[in-house]
């Protein structure tokens, strides 16, 4: 950055370089975002204030940190609130509807989303009707209810298809392969995996990328192709470690752990269980603790299989 740039000027460059560092490097995003809130000490106006809060928020959020994400956009809410900026208001509600599912409170996360896309009907923002229609989507996924969640993310594709940079086209494809893959059919999940594969890729869609090639992972391991499986999970770990998107990190690397359980590779399968437990721990993601201290101790008798980790519900002592 350079010091000798009118401070608006480097308070506007702040906050872009934290934007594109968003799906590209978690922890560089948290510093530029720190940056330009930093700025906004020499500026009267509170107007961007709330963004650059707002923009930590996210950036804590990829990190994994997501208290600190919610308490964050909490704060950017009642600036955004107090300056008429109903845009920020919408981004706020949005982001702490997506770390609070992270910690497991799906209830209050849909309540969440149902408001942002309220929010962004009335900003008339399209972007964030779809992101709301693929958050709530997301949701009704969680609990299973692959209709609901299929109609929502099928919304989602609608409004993205005919734009001509999509924010998160990918996601959505992967998020309705997901559910064709649960409801068994591996043939059109394969299809929406191979579609969202092969749309064009940029460092802004590495996100989207490692979020594909763990979708394909669990379609393989449904199957039992464990080769194809370990080889799936492990991109999308490396991925995403490259990003340093903690909370993914913790999700794949469980995901990875429990395929080499799968193979009886034990030690594999403890060594990576063990380093991702304490990670979990860290950013409080609840049921990867679960799952993670579950497999620790019953890797002697490999009694892993998704649907005993997915019965088990958030917040249970095992």
């Amino acid at each position: 950055m350079n010091p000798s740039l009118p401070v608006n000027k480097q308070l506007q460059a702040s906050i872009k370089l934290a934007e594109l560092y968003f799906p590209v490097n978690a922890d560089s995003a948290a510093f530029y975002a720190t940056q330009s809130l930093k700025l906004t000490a020499y500026r009267t106006e509170t107007s961007r204030k709330a963004m650059c809060i707002n923009r930590l928020g996210e950036a804590y959020h990829l990190q994994g940190k997501f208290a600190q994400s919610i308490e964050t956009a909490q704060k950017a809410y009642t600036l955004a609130k107090a300056d008429s900026n109903v845009y920020e208001m919408a981004y706020s509600t949005n982001l702490i509807g997506k770390s609070v599912r992270k910690e497991g409170n799906f209830a209050s996360a849909f309540r969440y989303f149902l408001t942002y896309l309220k929010m962004s009907e009335k900003l008339k923002d399209t972007i964030g009707i779809a992101k709301a229609f693929n958050n709530m989507g997301v949701i009704y996924m969680d609990q299973k209810n692959y209709p609901l969640a299929l109609e929502h993310f099928q919304k989602a594709l609608r409004l993205q298809l005919p734009m001509k940079k999509p924010p998160m086209l990918g996601t959505t494809m992967c998020n309705v392969a997901c559910i064709h893959m649960w409801q068994g059919n591996y043939k059109q999940a394969t299809v929406y995996f191979n579609q969202a594969l092969n749309l064009p890729m940029t460092k802004s869609t590495l996100l989207q990328l490692a979020q594909c090639h763990h979708g394909l992972g669990h379609l393989n391991r449904i199957q039992k192709n464990y080769s194809l499986t370990i080889f799936h999970y492990t991109k999308a770990l490396d991925i995403s470690k490259l990003l340093k998107n903690n909370g993914e990190v913790v999700r794949y690397a469980t995901d990875l752990s429990a395929s080499y359980m799968d193979v009886g590779n034990l030690k594999a399968a403890e060594k990576l269980a063990l380093v991702t437990l304490k990670l979990a721990t860290q950013i409080h993601t609840p049921k990867d603790a679960q799952v993670l201290s579950f497999m620790l101790r019953n890797e002697n008798k490999i009694m892993y299989t998704s649907e005993m980790i997915l019965s088990l519900p958030y917040g249970k002592v095992l």
